[in-house]
Formats: structure tokens, sequence, C-alpha cells
């Protein structure tokens, strides 16, 4: 569906809060569990989302770009030691 680490946090986070206001707003009469719920993971989920998103760079997408270049840089030195192996043979034919 998505491929977003945090799409999920932040939705959840979304959730969470959003009952939290509407305990707050709507109803006159608190619920301290609900409250207390609400609460609990509209934080835990807030920190679930600071988490994901200081994530360690090496997850990223945009690694994928170095991966490439390695991967070119090592096509570029076989295409080398192709070169200089028919350099061997023409020698030893010689």
């Amino acid at each position: 569906m998505f491929h977003s680490r945090c799409l999920f946090p932040i939705l959840n986070f979304s959730l969470f809060s959003g009952l939290l206001v509407c305990e707050l707003v709507i109803q006159r009469l608190l619920n301290p569990w609900m409250l207390g719920l609400c609460a609990i993971g509209a934080v835990g989920n807030l920190y679930w989302a600071f988490v994901v998103f200081q994530g360690e760079p090496s997850e990223l997408p945009g690694e994928k770009i170095p991966r490439s270049e390695e991967k070119s840089a090592i096509m570029c030195d076989l295409d080398k030691e192709i070169e200089r192996r028919r350099e061997i043979e023409k020698v030893e034919k010689n």
C-alpha cells in the first residue's frame, strides 16, 4: 500500500489525539479511563513517530544511489581486469 515508515505512527497519533480532543470537548462527564488511554496512546505514538523520523540513515531510500554507484565502480573494475587479462593473453601468444 504505502511504503512510508512514518505513516503508521502519524495515523495512530492522529487517532488517539482526536479521541482525546473529543473526550475533552464533547463530553461533559470526563471518563478517566478513556482520558488516560487516549493520552497514553497519543504520547506513545508521538514518541514512536519521533524515533522513526530519527532512524538510521542507512535505512533511507536515498541510500540506494551509492549502492548503484558501487555497482558501477565494480563493473568498471571488472572491465579493466578483462582488458588486462586480454593483454596478458596477447603477450603470451606472441
